[in-house]
């Protein structure tokens, strides 16, 4: 009985082989589909103007910045999370991409919370300040949002320049070329979930530096702040899938055979 099925000649059994295949073409179809809804479970900004993140209100100002304030602006950048998932997010973990820097504090600490934010975040460094730990007491629930100030330093001279968030959690060059991978970041939910470590994307320098200056709150020259995560990766096929493969070949190879020894 198996064989008469399983092997029958395709000639005497195309009702089979056209179901399997029909099958088969739905399971892939869906698979793209199932992988574009996938919701991400945050959205993550950054800037050197405040003004250009969601979190301001008010009216934007039109001061004239000079280059000097520009590059402490961009070493000084301020960063958007919103959880865009079920569970609440309760930690985000940032790593430079070039570890000649670190994360450095500023007059109000290691972070300053900028209002309005849902929860007020606190701030760790961890590994000699290459990677700096954000606590949300009790979770971001979700579409709650804070923001916070961070600033960078040279690990052997820090009062040497300022080194703008472009070069530091990015790695790239004033040039806008890569100088290596850039930093990382991760995130911790309730009941135990985890996301990443991911790559941060890549952000070209703006172009704006010293002896150059912008009204603040201007679009700036290069593309808009980064938005994280990427595009949600497609899975692989399912074991569903593969089985309807592995049934149509096992026909066609069982009826091929049987038609050689006819033959």
């Amino acid at each position: 009985m198996f064989q008469r099925i399983c092997y029958c000649p395709i000639r005497h059994c195309p009702a089979l082989i056209l179901a399997l295949f029909v099958l088969a073409v739905q399971a892939i179809g869906l698979q793209p589909a199932h992988a574009q809804l996938a919701t991400p479970p945050f959205e993550l900004l950054i800037d050197r103007d405040y003004q250009k993140l969601p979190s301001f209100t008010g009216t934007p100002s039109t001061k004239t910045l000079y280059g000097s304030a520009i590059a402490t602006q961009f070493n000084r950048p301020f960063i958007y999370i919103k959880n865009l998932s079920t569970s609440p997010l309760e930690d985000l973990h940032l790593t430079v991409g070039d570890t000649l820097y670190h994360f450095d504090s500023l007059a109000a600490g290691l972070i300053a919370v900028k209002s309005p934010s849902d929860v007020t975040p606190t701030a760790t460094p961890s590994n000699n300040g290459d990677q700096l730990d954000v606590h949300f007491a009790g979770g971001l629930a979700t579409g709650q949002s804070a923001t916070f100030q961070v600033r960078f330093a040279q690990d052997s001279c820090p009062t040497c320049g300022l080194p703008s968030y472009e070069v530091v959690l990015f790695n790239m060059c004033v040039d806008g070329s890569s100088m290596g991978p850039p930093g990382l970041v991760s995130a911790d939910f309730g009941g135990g979930g985890k996301f990443g470590p991911t790559p941060w994307p890549d952000a070209p320098p703006s172009g704006v530096g010293e002896g150059h200056y912008a009204p603040l709150g201007s679009p700036p020259p290069s593309e808009p702040a980064p938005f994280f995560p990427p595009t949600p990766v497609i899975p692989e096929p399912s074991g569903l899938l593969l089985g309807l493969i592995g049934s149509i070949g096992m026909a066609t190879f069982g009826g091929s055979r049987k038609s050689r020894r006819s033959a």
